[in-house]
């Protein structure tokens, strides 16, 4: 579990039904959604949404992205942003690390 300053600070955590709810969204597997080639904004957002969820299951996608927004106009940066949700996936073990 990363913990990231947005709104307030949140802790991105992903499990099982996280990583369901990621694959679902994209229409891919979590394995190909990695892919250097599938990862664009959407990707981030929806990475962003499903490990947040945890903490409130009312988070929509929609709110996640003005989240980020407001991320990058307070100094945070795509490099931080994209470290802090790889290592909590990489952390939780659902790629099998």
């Amino acid at each position: 579990m990363k913990t990231i300053e947005l709104d307030k600070q949140r802790e991105i955590r992903f499990d099982f039904n996280a990583i369901a709810d990621i694959e679902e969204e994209a229409g891919m597997g979590i394995s190909m959604l990695l892919d250097e080639e599938n990862i664009g904004f959407n990707t981030f957002r929806i990475l962003l949404w499903a490990g947040l969820r945890h903490e409130d299951s009312g988070l929509t996608k929609k709110n996640v992205g003005i989240l980020i927004d407001n991320y990058f106009k307070t100094g945070g940066t795509w490099t931080e942003l994209g470290n802090k949700i790889f290592e909590a996936i990489e952390e939780s073990g659902v790629l099998g690390n």
